[in-house]
Formats: C-alpha cells, sequence, structure tokens
C-alpha cells in the first residue's frame, strides 16, 4: 500500500523532499502522514523531522491569519450557519480544554499538538489558538514545537515498525475516519439536542 501512494506520489513530484513538506501542509494529513511517508522513502529521520515540522508550522499562518473571518462569513450565510456555529462551538470547546489547565495556554496549544492522533495537528491547534485569542507568533511556535514531538514520534514508530509501515498508516487512517465520525455524531446530537 505504501509503495503505491509513494510511486504515484514521485510520479507527480521528483523530489522526496517536497513530497514530504507537500503532506505536512495539507489539512488531514499534516505531520501524521507526511512523516511515515517520508521514512518509508528513505528519507534521514532528522531531515523528515525538520522538514514536516518547519512546514506544518508555516502552513497554519494563513489558516490563523483567515479562519475567523471565514467563519464569520460563513455565519451570515444561511445555507452554511448551522456548520459554522457548530465548528465555533466545537473549536470552542477545545480551547475550554486548554484554557482550564494550570501550565499555560501556549503549553496547552504545544501539547495538543504533540499528540501524533487525528485532529491534533497543527491547523486544529492554530484554529483553537485564534479563538482563544493567544499571541500569532507565539501560538506558531508552540504549534511548530508541537509538531517536533508529534512527528518525533511518528519517527520513531515508523522506524522500530518499519516492516509495519503499511499498518501504521492504517491504522492512522482508522482513527481519523473513526475522529471524524465521532465528530459528526456529536454535532448532530448537539443539534438534535437544541430543538
Amino acid at each position: 500500500m505504501v509503495e503505491n501512494i509513494i510511486n504515484l506520489l514521485r510520479g507527480v513530484v521528483d523530489n522526496d523532499y517536497i513530497i514530504v513538506g507537500l503532506l505536512s501542509i495539507l489539512p488531514l494529513i499534516e505531520v501524521r502522514g507526511a512523516v511515515p511517508i517520508g521514512i518509508a522513502m528513505g528519507i534521514n529521520p532528522f531531515l523528515c523531522i525538520l522538514i514536516s515540522s518547519a512546514c506544518g508550522a508555516i502552513s497554519v499562518i494563513p489558516n490563523m491569519i483567515f479562519v475567523k473571518p471565514f467563519i464569520n462569513k460563513l455565519k451570515e450565510t444561511r445555507l452554511l450557519r448551522g456548520f459554522a456555529v457548530g465548528f465555533e462551538n466545537e473549536i470552542g470547546l477545545k480551547a475550554e480544554k486548554i484554557n482550564k489547565k494550570q501550565f499555560g495556554k501556549y503549553f496547552g496549544v504545544f501539547s495538543f499538538v504533540s499528540l501524533p492522533l487525528p485532529l491534533t495537528g497543527g491547523y486544529t491547534g492554530s484554529t483553537v489558538a485564534v479563538f482563544m485569542n493567544l499571541n500569532f507568533w507565539y501560538s506558531v511556535v508552540a504549534i511548530f514545537f508541537g509538531n517536533i514531538v508529534a512527528s518525533s514520534i511518528l519517527t520513531i514508530l515508523s522506524i522500530y515498525f518499519r516492516e509495519q509501515i503499511d499498518i501504521i498508516i492504517l491504522i492512522l487512517t482508522i482513527l481519523f475516519v473513526f475522529s471524524l465520525l465521532v465528530y459528526i455524531y456529536k454535532t448532530i446530537k448537539r443539534r438534535i439536542d437544541r430543538r
């Protein structure tokens, strides 16, 4: 499975480092998907961590600039108002969890992003930081170091379980789909409860 993905990616882009960088800036894939692919391509683990973490942190900058105005515009539309309000509420719940931490909000963002689990990446972390009204650059730094921890964990797993890299990617995919289904279920349940 991984070999097929790698061959497909190499057919599009001829540079493995660029592939890892591009994968790490894609929402939903981010460093969680880029690192196992990079390790399977044979990229030096330290370069893989650095490239994926840096590209992942840089990619959240436009998100931090545009996410709040974009959600506010969606709330003005009749068709997407419910989605925008639900999204804002979900991010608000994540922000509340981080706000309750005694060790600091930026460390909370760092901790959130450093978990190599689906829907805890740089995009979600940066969105939470924006809705918490945290300092822009401090948040980017927290996300960068969170990405380093997450990509380091994934690098260790990818190297240690190199023969099972297909299984690692499959598990990450299953976790992502499961997380997405739970999110959809909770969103629908909240809407039903409000009525």
